[in-house]
């Protein structure tokens, strides 16, 4: 599975206006820490085979990008 997500210093989850969007959409939104992230796939029976990371510095957002598998 492929998933590529934001990283938040704090985990939150609710609906939050998308800001950097034209039309202020309200969206509901699962705001992960890494660690938070990890366990929970590690908890779900995923293995992570590869992570990387980027950020958007004018947006002020951290990116991580995960391929899992299932774990055997």
């Amino acid at each position: 599975m492929f998933i590529t997500t934001t990283l938040h210093e704090t985990p939150q989850e609710g609906f939050f206006v998308k800001e950097d969007y034209k039309k202020k959409l309200k969206r509901f939104r699962k705001k992960w820490t890494k660690k938070e992230l990890f366990v929970t796939l590690k908890d779900l029976g995923f293995e992570i085979i590869y992570e990387a990371y980027d950020e958007e510095i004018d947006n002020g957002k951290k990116w991580i990008v995960l391929l899992v598998t299932k774990s055997n």
